[in-house]
């Protein structure tokens, strides 16, 4: 039988016909291009952008919406706006520390339903407002450190009160926080307050924190701690009593 016209693609042979596949797989896998400077690497299933140092000004609009994790430090991003993370429903960990953020629109992460991990250290922060966090009903991590935060909203945690195992308020200016938000923190493992001016806490903040290993409160404004089962335990069994015989 003669051949046809496309015969000669079946004449292949295996290993360029499998090259041949791949590179269709990959043309297809790449979606939006990778922003200029960043390195993107996409390991199924798991795509991961770096775009530190980079210069940037604002977020990235040729972001893949699909993307996992992604690293946006040491640059110069001033204001996190609500389009910049739209649709990011798979994003995990999210990175924005040391820019100049000193905004960051009601509902910017409200898609990041997905997120674990939000680093917003050593930027500009003045405030944590109630609608700014909203929708991140998965987060495990908040830093928050080396800002100039001074004053955090009642509701501002209310979205993962239940999940966060790490918060980090360290070097702001903050005089209190809303502490009746922070003893229903039930899986916090880590809190770390030091380098504030706080000069308070609630009594009873601390009651249903069982699962808190770390709580810094160095160099702030306290006199006395609450009458509180956590530092009772931290200071250990007093000294026993002679026993007196009979």
């Amino acid at each position: 039988m003669a051949p046809g016209p496309f015969s000669s693609a079946l004449l292949l042979p295996p290993p360029a016909a499998l090259s041949f596949l791949l590179l269709l797989w990959a043309g297809a896998s790449h979606g939006q291009p990778c922003p200029g400077r960043c390195i993107c690497q996409n390991v199924a299933p798991t795509l991961t952008m770096l775009c530190a140092k980079t210069g940037l000004l604002f977020v990235p609009p040729a972001i893949d919406r699909r993307v996992v994790e992604l690293r946006l430090t040491d640059n110069f991003i001033a204001a996190v706006r609500r389009r910049d993370f739209a649709n990011m429903t798979s994003l995990v960990h999210l990175t924005l520390s040391r820019n100049t953020i000193g905004q960051v629109a009601a509902g910017a992460f409200a898609d990041l339903r997905a997120l674990r991990a939000l680093h917003l250290d050593s930027n500009r922060l003045a405030e944590v407002r109630g609608d700014q966090l909203r929708g991140l009903g998965n987060l495990r991590h908040l830093i928050l450190g080396n800002n100039q935060i001074r004053r955090v909203e009642s509701a501002a945690f209310d979205a993962f009160l239940s999940t966060v195992e790490d918060l980090d308020l360290s070097y702001n200016n903050l005089e209190a926080l809303p502490w009746e938000a922070v003893g229903q923190m039930v899986n916090l493992n880590t809190l770390t307050l030091d380098h504030n001016l706080i000069d308070h806490i609630a009594e009873g903040t601390f009651v249903q924190l069982h699962k808190l290993v770390r709580l810094d409160m160095t160099s702030n404004r306290l006199h006395k701690l609450p009458p509180d089962g956590l530092f009772l335990r931290s200071q250990g069994p007093g000294p026993s009593r002679p026993r007196h015989s009979r």
